[in-house]
């Protein structure tokens, strides 16, 4: 009786625990549909690690045994730590509490570990993410196209959809084009690593068509966000997923990665051509432009309309950086409104989103360097940023925490690149799934460089499956 209620609740919370992934890959903070003051993602969470926990029973052992587990918990007990020296030195406590609200997310490590127990789970749980990746790409395109056709729609909806935390309009750039920030938008890293490694192992031709459409929508979607971290973390992965699908690939591999990536960025700028002509604006020359702002590259022009703003944190208008509020999905840098038209306002506005990011660097370093080992505290804050919200995440996760909180979080990165090294000498399709899972954390890390997404739901959900793919691996390595 006690073995069929397990199986039971691992069947439920298998399922929910995959409804909950594609949720955290497409809706942002996942507030969508709310009860009272529970969102949807709240409930789906509580309601996976509730029915887990048979499962979680059963499998303790192996919990206690991953060296994943140690990491996480080694990580949580400092925080707790830096939470009594951020209250010895008298830090804003409403800020304390919201550094907590992001790592509470870890909850979901223990069900994570215990449920993704076989390789075929692990492929399922990642076309699952890879799927609702290429969902939330689309959304992306049929915003656009609903702001070519009825913008006063768009409008309408952004009023809810930023209310909740799924997307919002930054800022309109022309008639013909718009920037829309999706809060789940690292999660394309996702669709378009994983659609390249489906693609190389189906025979289907139906099938392959469709990874090829996954890749270039995301890519699409990517480009279309026009922010400088997601390009940044895009290349970052997009390098190391090349690199990893190479080694060790045999000759009719290489080949049919060549023909995909061919065909994705066909397809790509078949999509950036289909919208100038269509519009009249040129997407590629302005994301090129978003690119290297401040950069100032005399081949790159600005933009049609100069008074684009950069990114830029501001208070006001990011409702999930105020300290009262779940500190989520990272909202996009830039204001809701462009500054005043000015024939330099582009380029203006980019060095002064610059300035205010060097000293923000410089704030944080300074306090990292008065307390390198344990840090100021949780709710700490800087003279730059007196909100204590940061862009720099790890920066700003070494003020708080010291350089120790800091290998601690990272610490599971380095047991994942470890497992990777090992698995050069596997077949090809393990090295390289395993492969491309480590590239798109990096990818996150990269990206939350910038942007606080590694304390959020999407990066630290993402993370724990990251850990559960790979104390899968390590535990079935075991039992062989």
């Amino acid at each position: 009786m006690t073995n069929r209620l397990s199986q039971l609740c691992d069947k439920l919370a298998w399922g929910m625990f995959c409804v909950l992934m594609a949720d955290v890959c497409i809706f942002g903070a996942g507030k969508l549909i709310s009860v009272g003051p529970l969102s949807f993602r709240m409930i789906l969470l509580a309601l996976t690690s509730l029915v887990c926990l048979p499962v979680i029973f059963k499998n303790f052992k192996t919990l206690l045994k991953s060296k994943y587990t140690w990491a996480v918990g080694g990580f949580g007990l400092w925080l707790l730590l830096s939470t009594v020296i951020g209250i010895r030195n008298g830090n804003n406590i409403s800020l304390l509490i919201t550094d907590w609200k992001g790592f509470l997310y870890f909850i979901l490590f223990p069900s994570a570990i215990c449920l993704v127990r076989s390789q075929q789970r692990a492929q399922t749980l990642t076309k699952v993410m890879m799927y609702a990746a290429g969902v939330m790409a689309l959304v992306h395109i049929l915003c656009i196209l609903c702001y070519l056709w009825m913008p006063e729609l768009l409008d309408r909806i952004n009023v809810y959809t930023k209310n909740v935390h799924f997307f919002y309009v930054s800022y309109k750039i022309s008639e013909m084009n718009v920037r829309i920030s999706f809060l789940s938008l690292v999660c394309q890293l996702i669709g378009c690593a994983f659609s390249v490694y489906y693609q190389l192992q189906e025979t289907k031709p139906w099938k392959r068509c469709i990874y090829v459409v996954i890749t270039a929508v995301c890519l699409f979607a990517i480009w279309l966000s026009y922010t400088r971290s997601i390009y940044l973390a895009a290349g970052v992965a997009a390098l190391g997923a090349v690199i990893t699908l190479l080694i060790r690939a045999d000759k009719a591999t290489r080949k049919g990665l060549a023909a995909h990536l061919c065909s994705g960025l066909a397809l790509f700028f078949v999509l950036i051509a289909a919208f100038r002509i269509g519009t009249g604006t040129n997407y590629f020359s302005y994301g090129l432009s978003r690119t290297f702002a401040g950069v100032t590259l005399p081949s790159i022009s600005a933009p049609a309309d100069p008074s684009v703003p950069d990114d830029i944190p501001t208070e006001s208008t990011d409702a999930e950086t105020e300290p009262e509020k779940e500190p989520d999905e990272a909202p996009d840098e830039a204001p809701d409104e462009a500054p005043d038209e000015a024939p330099d306002g582009f380029h203006s506005s980019t060095l002064s989103s610059d300035q205010l990011r060097g000293t923000t660097v410089s704030d944080l370093i300074d306090r990292i360097q008065t307390s390198p080992v344990w840090g100021h505290g949780l709710g700490t804050a800087i003279p730059s940023r007196p909100d204590g919200l940061n862009e720099y995440f790890f920066l700003d996760l070494g003020a708080k925490t010291g350089l120790v909180g800091l290998a601690l979080y990272l610490a599971p990165i380095a047991l994942m690149l470890w497992s990777v090294i090992q698995k050069l000498k596997e077949r090809w399709q393990d090295f390289a799934f395993y492969g491309l899972w480590f590239v798109i954390i990096l990818g996150f890390v990269a990206y939350s460089y910038f942007t606080p997404c590694m304390n959020s739901s999407v990066g630290i959900m993402c993370y724990c499956c990251a850990m559960a793919v790979f104390q899968q691996s390590s535990a079935t390595k075991n039992n062989v």
